[in-house]
């Protein structure tokens, strides 16, 4: 049994999710230029651990953070045969930052004989969109104004697996995938990236995007946009991550040994991997604040947990 074929069995919750962030551009779409009052903000969590297919899953629709946690150890009833495995999924942040927290290990030994298998899954989404109004108490509607769009991405993923016997595998894969809309007032997107670390996973939208990450990657992106005092825009963004183990060996003889581990995480340099958005008037006396109360000049502090 592979990683891919144990995790495609699971419910595709974090692709039906992504309908929430649909629903916030039709509205924009349909009403450019209007009070479209688009405000959603969501984390959902999910870890599943070993064959038994238990896995736990949360999620919240309003700004904040949430995390999963599952831990276990396993004594397979196969002869000698044991095994461990834990799992750790979290999502966090508010209006312009997101945050991920994502680690699995699956482990088993076996012997005289005996054997062990068990996979792992670990997965994270995040959304919000937001309507900002650009604003001043000095200059007139209409005066044209320069707003720069920074966007900071800090990920590290890292795997590892080994493996002694003569029957043994371990299998460990990570993906990142951020995606950044900003509607304009008439519908256009000065902005529309997707970045990601490789092709899609298992449950995870966008197999095709073109801005290809490294596994450890700090990157800044920006971008200067021109609107006008009085414009409205939408900042619509979302972003998903997975993390999926499998370790497994057997023994035959007697005097056979065997055992396996396999680890992979998605991480930052300060234990979260983090996106953060930050819009900031070039023009001074301009004021950029969401209808969520988020002042997008400011940059997001990252959750502390």
């Amino acid at each position: 049994m592979s990683t891919s074929a144990a995790a495609g069995t699971l419910p595709g919750d974090l692709l039906r999710l992504g309908a929430r962030m649909a629903a916030a551009a039709t509205v924009l779409l349909l009403a450019p230029g209007a009070d479209a009052q688009v405000l959603y903000f969501g984390a959902n969590v999910r870890v599943c651990l070993s064959h038994l297919g238990h896995c736990k899953y949360r999620s919240i629709g309003e700004p904040g953070q949430v995390s999963s946690r599952k831990s276990g150890d396993w004594s397979l009833p196969v002869s000698h045969a044991a095994g461990e495995q834990s799992g750790r999924a979290g999502a966090g942040g508010s209006y312009g930052a997101t945050t991920f927290d994502l680690t699995l290990s699956s482990s088993g030994s076996a012997d005289t004989p005996g054997n062990f298998a068990a996979w792992g899954l670990a997965d994270a989404h995040t959304y919000y969109a937001d309507t900002v109004r650009i604003g001043s108490d000095v200059l007139p509607p209409g005066t044209p104004v320069t707003l720069r769009v920074e966007n900071l991405i800090d990920i590290a993923l890292k795997m590892s697996g080994d493996a002694q016997g003569s029957d043994t595998s371990t299998d460990a894969d990570r993906y990142v995938w951020y995606r950044f809309t900003l509607w304009g007032p008439q519908g256009d997107r000065p902005v529309d990236m997707t970045w990601c670390t490789r092709a899609s996973g298992d449950g995870l939208p966008d197999p095709d995007c073109k801005l290809r990450m490294k596994h450890q990657d700090h990157e800044l992106y920006v971008k200067d946009v021109e609107m006008r005092v009085g414009d409205q825009f939408a900042v619509d963004v979302e972003s998903a991550t997975q993390a999926s183990v499998y370790a497994s060996c057997s023994t035959r003889g007697e005097d056979e040994r065997c055992s396996a581990i396999a680890g992979t995480s998605v991480r930052g340099p300060q234990k979260l991997a983090s996106h953060r958005i930050t819009i900031t008037p070039m023009t001074d006396g301009v004021q950029v604040i969401g209808i969520s109360g988020h002042d997008w000049s400011q940059g997001a502090g990252q959750d502390a947990r």
